[in-house]
């Protein structure tokens, strides 16, 4: 039932600690995973000091997503679409002609 399913994404999805992935699944730095958080999807990846980062999966520019594999290795991610790179943390890290495109 559609309004069951909002009420437990407010109640629950939106207010709780999710399991997303074990640890073990993720070893070295660059490894990650991808989830799903009630209806959104993210990207999980171990960063180089050990620690464990969590991110949307869609890039913020067009909302395009970012990873189609459900896990890998990378030092970053860059939208298929217009070209943005994200390091392995979701931080925006290039925008391709951003100074000719955005001053």
């Amino acid at each position: 039932d559609e309004e069951l399913f909002e009420r437990e994404l407010e109640t629950i999805f939106a207010r709780n600690w999710l399991f997303l992935t074990h640890d073990n699944l993720i070893p070295a730095p660059g490894d990650y995973v991808t989830a799903r958080m009630g209806i959104d999807e993210v990207i999980v990846s171990r960063q180089n000091d050990g620690s464990v980062r969590a991110f949307l999966n869609v890039c913020r520019h067009r909302g395009k997503t970012l990873v189609h594999s459900e896990a890998g290795n990378a030092k970053g991610f860059v939208c298929s679409y217009h070209g943005w790179g994200f390091g392995s943390n979701g931080d925006l890290q290039s925008v391709p002609f951003e100074k000719e495109l955005y001053g």
